[in-house]
């Protein structure tokens, strides 16, 4: 039986007990603690910090998906350090109207239901300010500079969301302090901006999952472990599958099997960061209802199902890669190259696949058309890998969807050569009087 005072002593020194002994989650709601759960909230513990105040990171960023309990944790951590030590908190958030969601829905209710919290309020006490003790948070929207007030530890929740320019002005205000605790968090949005730009200048943590079958060790990716069995449309198993011998993965089991691993770990004593995606929280089927929901955008899918950023399979579509499916001559068949021209390829998903190849002979800007294919289901993959290899395609554009896994897999087989590409629905008619065939 633990003692009250273990039990003191250990929300003393690890912000996880202390949620778990303080904080209600509301709604009846009870902990769950995911496996991967209790490192993120170890990073950049100021129990820690006060004890070993070298070598210990005092950044923290987290790039999530949606449903994760991120904005839970980073609640908890801020209340554990208010509640044992005397120092502020900047809490931001993207616009005014989150601020007063989160005070009034959030962090007041949560308080409210816990005697310990309760006890310990204080004034102010309103959607902008809390005293904790002896204790204060500032709670302040990002569209705006926020105030100059000093901070031991700031929290930047929804950083893609957030004005950029405000974002330094909120760290700025732990320059005084002897904790500079800085935690930033988010779902992401584009590569190389907000929270992704942050992550990849953190440590890169990712879950690592060890098969219990062949001891492959690997990072979850919805397309390589994602198994689909049956119809697309109408599946007869969906579940996740080791990337090596198919073994079959439970959510319990990816946890179970898991650990975070460092792509830089030379950083992990600066600035640690987390990548979280719903595969290490929601069944496979889930997400790939989800995935196949045509109200469901493929961008909102990866950034708040996955926690990744979004862009087309093999990067962005630039001006050159629509000029060269724009033909100038008549079809001219060839059934292989010529040896001489450079050759680009674009498939389109049907009831079959549509494959037209195209050609730019040298010393010529003029594009013909040489081999159009129509290609049965069932040998359609196969037999344009085979025309991407006869041809020596230089360039395709593959329609992703709605065989998105199959494609995907075949992209890695050609790097920098297949693009796949997602359709957005177009939002304004466009009338084309004159077209030049």
């Amino acid at each position: 039986m633990v003692s009250k005072a273990e039990l003191e002593s250990l929300a003393l020194r690890d912000p996880l007990s202390f949620g778990i002994l303080n904080v209600d989650l509301l709604d009846d709601k009870k902990w769950k603690v995911w496996r991967w759960l209790p490192e993120i909230y170890a990073t950049a513990n100021p129990w820690k910090l006060e004890k070993y105040p070298v070598g210990e990171p005092r950044k923290l960023a987290i790039q999530k998906s949606t449903q994760s309990g991120i904005t839970t944790l980073m609640m908890v951590k801020a209340l554990h350090f208010m509640a044992n030590w005397n120092v502020r908190v900047f809490y931001t958030l993207p616009r005014l109207t989150d601020v007063g969601d989160f005070s009034s829905t959030r962090l007041d209710p949560t308080i409210q239901a816990s005697p310990y919290l309760k006890e310990l309020l204080g004034e102010p006490d309103s959607n902008h300010a809390k005293r904790i003790g002896n204790s204060y948070m500032y709670i302040s929207e990002l569209t705006v500079e926020p105030r100059m007030l000093p901070s031991d530890m700031a929290v930047i929740d929804e950083v893609d969301l957030s004005d950029q320019d405000n974002m330094s002005s909120v760290l700025n205000r732990l320059d005084a302090s002897i904790w500079k605790i800085s935690n930033t968090l988010s779902t992401p949005t584009l590569n190389n901006y907000g929270i992704n730009a942050i992550y990849l200048n953190t440590d890169m943590r990712k879950w690592m999952v060890k098969c219990a079958s062949c001891g492959h060790h690997q990072v979850l990716d919805f397309d390589i472990n994602v198994k689909v069995e049956g119809p697309p449309a109408n599946p007869d198993k969906v579940y996740y599958g080791c990337a090596k011998c198919d073994q079959e993965f439970t959510v319990n089991q990816i946890n179970e099997w898991g650990q975070w691993v460092p792509e830089h770990p030379e950083l992990s004593q600066s600035h640690v960061g987390f990548h979280i995606s719903q595969m290490m929280t929601h069944p496979a089927r889930d997400l790939y209802t989800s995935f196949r929901d045509p109200q469901t955008k493929l961008l909102e899918f990866y950034r708040k199902r996955l926690g990744e950023p979004y862009q087309l399979g093999g990067g962005s579509i630039e001006r050159d890669d629509f000029l060269v499916t724009c033909f100038d001559e008549p079809y001219l068949p060839e059934m292989t190259p010529d040896d001489r021209s450079t050759y680009y390829m674009g498939l389109d998903q049907g009831n079959e696949l549509q494959v037209i190849i195209g050609k730019i002979e040298p010393d010529s800007r003029i594009r013909k058309i040489v081999h159009i294919e129509l290609i049965p289901m069932d040998k359609g993959f196969k037999r344009a890998q085979q025309l991407m290899k006869l041809f020596r395609i230089r360039r395709a554009v593959w329609d992703a969807n709605p065989n998105r896994h199959s494609v995907i897999t075949i992209q890695k087989g050609f790097p920098a050569k297949l693009l796949a590409a997602d359709y957005i629905d177009q939002q304004k008619a466009v009338s084309y009087t004159h077209l030049t065939l």
